[in-house]
């Protein structure tokens, strides 16, 4: 996860300056970020890095969560496609 998030400018700002990018719970992963565009680019840096190691993201298990909202369309691809928008994880 380090490799694919290692770039400074994904995630939300903490107060203190620093970011929170991710939640990872055993093999659980959410990807934080206020922006889709940088959401996506997370997204793919994650699957790119996974890859690597001979793993993939299942894009059946995926989903996108807008909280507060966000211009323009909420779609987010993994492993080819779109990643279906919720309002909770319930």
């Amino acid at each position: 996860m380090r490799q694919s998030t290692s770039s400074r400018y994904f995630g939300l700002i903490w107060v203190d300056g620093t970011r929170l990018i991710d939640l990872e719970s055993a093999d659980d992963v959410v990807l934080i970020d206020s922006d889709v565009k940088r959401l996506q680019e997370l997204t793919t840096a994650v699957e790119q890095v996974a890859s690597k190691v001979g793993l993939c993201v299942n894009s059946n298990k995926c989903r996108v969560m807008v909280s507060g909202g966000w211009e323009g369309s909420a779609d987010i691809y993994a492993s080819g496609a779109t990643n279906e928008t919720v309002e909770d994880f319930c």
